[in-house]
């Protein structure tokens, strides 16, 4: 679709040939790509602009990129289709592009640019369908009428020679919604204000002192001394708390210290006397050998 795009963009339109081309892939678009999703393409628009310029008799039409204002094509292509019989139904572009592809390969490019009655027919034909079918998509955008304005004031000026079947096409076209702008709202101003969103202002002290905070009456300043004063009890009362806990968990400390100390005395004094004992016995079992 990107490529497409960029066909429509930056191909160079010179002859017949080229526009038919060009419309055959607008026609794709139209039937293939943006039937069902009526996405906006924006290259699409500014072709068909272009192409209805050909047929416009305006000294100034909307002409866009890739085509020229002074292009031979405009009166090539209006020759053509003076010549066309009126009698004969439109062609269709289908039916012309095979004529248009051999054209293009015997390399007949006078042939081309002046181009046979029924090319040409088919190519203003096609070309005013599909602008018929982008009115039926982009009815609903809220830009319609900025899009189609340059193809309505081409079609307002268009050639009064042209055959009586496409001119009807062109009634057709304009009365479809291309000339037919819808008047823009104007911007009125509300007829009740909108309510305001509330918002808190802050109070600022014009002296700020941190040593002292003061509430502006008498009861509130009462209760603010009594919270003061229970939070500094409290500190205190924690405070204590905390001394008295590390005084018991000294003391907890020290006298199980004292009663290891006692213990291990009491275990040497023990051990001690065992060995003293021990002693004595043995030097008395001595003493009784040596006296016999």
């Amino acid at each position: 679709m990107l490529i497409m795009g960029q066909i429509l963009l930056k191909s160079s339109v010179k002859t017949v040939g080229d526009l038919v081309l060009g419309l055959t892939v607008c026609h794709i678009f139209t039937t293939l790509f943006i039937s069902s999703s009526k996405r906006l393409v924006p290259e699409l628009v500014n072709f068909l602009t272009s192409c209805t310029s050909l047929i416009s008799t305006h000294p100034t039409p909307v002409v866009l990129p890739p085509f020229s204002a002074s292009s031979k094509l405009r009166l090539a292509l209006c020759d053509s289709v003076r010549k066309w019989q009126s009698t004969s139904p439109l062609p269709d572009i289908s039916s012309v592009l095979s004529l248009i592809m051999a054209e293009r390969v015997r390399g007949g490019e006078d042939r081309e640019m002046g181009g046979d009655p029924a090319v040409s027919a088919a190519a203003v034909s096609s070309c005013l369908r599909t602008v018929q079918r982008l009115t039926q998509l982009y009815c609903d955008l809220p830009s319609f009428a900025e899009l189609f304005s340059a193809i309505a004031f081409n079609l307002q000026h268009v050639s009064p020679n042209l055959p009586q079947p496409m001119q009807e096409l062109v009634g057709q076209v304009l009365e479809g919604g291309v000339s037919h702008s819808p008047p823009r709202p104007v911007l009125q101003l509300l007829k009740k204000k909108p309510k305001s969103i509330k918002f808190y202002e802050p109070s600022f002290d014009a002296v700020y002192d941190t040593r002292k905070r003061r509430a502006p009456n008498k009861s509130e300043n009462e209760k603010q001394k009594l919270r003061h004063k229970v939070k500094t009890e409290r500190k205190g009362a924690i405070r204590e708390l905390k001394k008295d806990a590390h005084f018991l968990s000294r003391e907890k400390i020290r006298e199980a210290r004292e009663k290891d100390a006692e213990r291990e005395r009491k275990t040497r004094q023990i051990v001690h006397d065992l060995e003293s004992m021990q002693h004595e016995a043995k030097m008395e079992r001595l003493t009784h050998r040596w006296k016999r």
